[in-house]
């Protein structure tokens, strides 16, 4: 998910900071993976609970998964 948003915003059209696209990279570099639950309440838009749950751990609040 990380990669795929990672190499979404990269494409220059979504108005981002260079920051975050930088902060996801480093996120992949250090195997860092956002926990995302697999069951939830899903609204109009499937993709924006996880999201969130993405969103969560690069500004601190979220669970993150260490790999090795």
């Amino acid at each position: 998910m990380v990669a795929l948003k990672l190499a979404s915003l990269a494409q220059g059209a979504s108005g981002v900071r260079p920051a975050t696209v930088a902060l996801l990279e480093a996120m992949l570099v250090k195997g860092l993976t956002p926990v995302v639950p697999a069951q939830g309440s899903v609204g109009a838009s499937g993709d924006l609970a996880p999201l969130a749950h993405m969103a969560a751990t690069m500004i601190g609040v979220g669970e993150i998964f260490v790999g090795e």
